[in-house]
């Protein structure tokens, strides 16, 4: 008899520090716990109702968290996407600035050269064609 009442309270504290046990570790933000209570005394369909409401809320949660973890990672993708085009933009601007100062410089060089030459003609007193007749000349000449 001694050993019977023994194994029940064994049993007991058993079952009571597995309980313990279960509540403190869980789901914070659902406010859930690992430990779901489901009543056995009925028929067996109204047990398998409410472990499938169980299941069902669990899996409810979890797709929860996955759909919100989704929406974080795609949020920063979109991001970074988003800064990587306005860099690019930046980037393109800026060539497209010195492309154009480029070419300003280029042209102000070949106007600037064009009024050295027209100088360089009038100071000479020769221009391109006379200078060219003189050498024909000089080789007529030899």
């Amino acid at each position: 008899m001694a050993c019977l009442i023994d194994r029940w309270v064994a049993f007991d504290q058993t079952r009571s520090g597995l309980e313990k046990w279960l509540t403190q570790f869980g789901d914070e933000a659902n406010n859930t716990n690992l430990l779901a209570r489901v009543g056995a005394s009925g028929d067996i369909n109204s047990v398998y109702d409410q472990i499938d409401a169980v299941l069902k809320e669990i899996v409810d949660n979890k797709m929860r968290s996955q759909t919100l973890l989704r929406s974080r990672i795609q949020a920063s993708i979109i991001e970074k996407e988003e800064y990587e085009e306005a860099a690019r933009q930046a980037r393109e601007e800026e060539e497209e600035a010195r492309r154009k100062k480029e070419e300003e410089g280029d042209k102000s060089q070949v106007e600037g050269s064009g009024i050295v030459a027209e100088d360089a003609k009038s100071v000479g007193g020769k221009t391109g064609r006379s200078v060219a007749q003189s050498k024909g000349s000089a080789r007529e000449g030899s």
